[in-house]
């Protein structure tokens, strides 16, 4: 062995004084002769390998107690979000949960861990003592389908717990079933976050038959799970029927082959959603005819967004004719839809005629600087209630920044956003979600 090799190794055993980790014996690095010499070295060294092993992971179980120790007596929220909490670390903090008072946790936020199975199980066993528990957020672990049946237990058992979310967290069909079964005999959850999994086609098929009968669930949010026009169909007829969802976010999935009909024609019926999230659905290819009549007709859906789905120019008039006699969205989203100076006048015609909304999103598009002029002159001359213009990444130069911003000043409390930089774009984070329906719960709370 050089000089230097033997350096390195003694260095890397001294590291063990910082960290407080015993390091794993040090042997001659000679290359055994034979398969019986290798045996022999690895025999000889095994022992104390397990034992190191073994110390290395008692002074684990050491730290961690000592970490969770200032968690023990109660608290009403436990936040330990993006903190690198494994699935060893959640059964020692299940066991501090399981020593709280039945009526003192109300919040569990473990978002963004490395949570699997057991840790999960644990947990929801814990929880089941906590009588006024009202949010848990388990969103980016490694639950999967497996950790959802203690889920499910809980769901059936509790009384108070109204939001759950579960994004990203490798959730299948299977897991799906699991969940939209406790559903059935849930009244009180409010919300639930399943965006980022892999709920697919049979996953929505299950939760669309509980929806039929839980008019409980108010929020309710299936982003980017590989639901295909087939599951949408089956979730749409649902809506028809259902009497409680006022928020739906299926973003990021697909609808090529269809069911934005089924969508029109179930808003026609449903009189109790007032959010809707339908971008990235490549509807460009269906007739959205019959979404533009039921723009005309909806009086209780208060916020849409649907862009990005690749509308043909021919259909896209249909949508805003349909937007310009609504007397209802405060908020209307359009971004990435091929817009251009050539079909501006479809803006404008909104922005003349319809007096509520507030909103208007047209990122990511083709409007330039005649756009733009078109734009502030129907905003100083015929509307006075729109309050917010999303314009950014659009082919806008100096000029008309210029006249936006003079348009800013003239009405106080207009905001205007624009840029040409892609990172300025409106990012759509996957907490916000639910974030809006708790400050709504205590505003509610205020109330009563």
């Amino acid at each position: 062995m050089s000089e230097s090799e033997e350096e390195e190794i003694n260095q890397d055993h001294d590291r063990s004084k910082l960290d407080g980790l015993p390091k794993k014996p040090k042997h001659d690095n000679i290359p055994p002769e034979s398969v019986t010499d290798a045996v022999a070295q690895i025999e000889k060294v095994q022992p104390q390998v397990v034992k190191l092993e073994k110390e290395v992971e008692t002074k684990k179980m050491a730290r961690r107690t000592e970490f969770f120790e200032e968690f023990r007596g109660g608290r009403e929220a436990i936040d330990l979000s993006w903190s690198s909490i494994s699935d060893d670390d959640c059964v020692c903090l299940s066991k501090v949960i399981t020593d709280y008072p039945p009526n003192s946790l109300k919040e569990v936020n473990l978002v963004g861990n490395y949570i699997d199975f057991e840790g999960c199980n644990q947990l929801f066993k814990s929880l089941m003592t906590q009588n006024l528990l009202q949010v848990v957020k388990l969103s980016f672990n490694r639950l999967q389908h497996l950790s959802l049946e203690s889920v499910a237990v809980m769901l059936k058992a509790n009384h108070t717990l109204n939001t759950l979310e579960l994004s990203a967290n490798n959730i299948s069909s299977k897991g799906t079933k699991i969940i939209a079964e406790a559903l059935e005999s849930n009244s009180n959850l409010k919300l639930l976050d399943l965006s980022s999994n892999w709920v697919g086609n049979s996953g929505v098929i299950a939760i669309s038959s509980t929806l039929q009968d839980n008019n409980h669930l108010k929020y309710l949010n299936l982003s980017k799970n590989k639901i295909s026009s087939q599951g949408m169909r089956k979730l749409f007829a649902a809506i028809k029927v259902n009497r409680g969802l006022t928020e739906l976010n299926v973003s990021n999935n697909s609808m090529i082959d269809g069911g934005i009909k089924e969508l029109a024609d179930a808003l026609m019926v449903n009189q109790t959603l007032t959010k809707l999230d339908i971008t990235e659905n490549w509807i460009g290819n269906s007739d959205v005819s019959l979404f533009g009549l039921m723009l005309r007709s909806n009086s209780t859906l208060k916020w849409i967004d649907m862009g990005s789905n690749h509308v043909k120019r021919a259909d896209q008039k249909v949508i805003w004719e349909g937007l310009k006699e609504n007397r209802c969205l405060t908020h209307f989203g359009f971004r990435d839809g091929g817009i251009s100076d050539e079909d501006i006048y479809l803006v404008v015609s909104v922005l003349e005629h319809n007096q509520t909304l507030l909103q208007l999103d047209l990122t990511s598009n083709a409007i330039g600087n005649e756009g733009v002029t078109k734009i502030v002159k129907v905003l100083r001359e015929k509307n006075r209630t729109l309050d917010e213009l999303m314009i950014n990444d659009n082919p806008i130069d100096a000029e008309g920044v210029e006249e936006l911003n003079k348009l800013m000043k003239e009405r106080g409390g207009f905001k205007v956003t624009v840029g040409r930089k892609r990172e300025n774009k409106r990012k759509r984070a996957p907490l916000t979600f639910s974030d809006g329906y708790q400050q709504r719960l205590e505003e509610e709370a205020k109330v009563i």
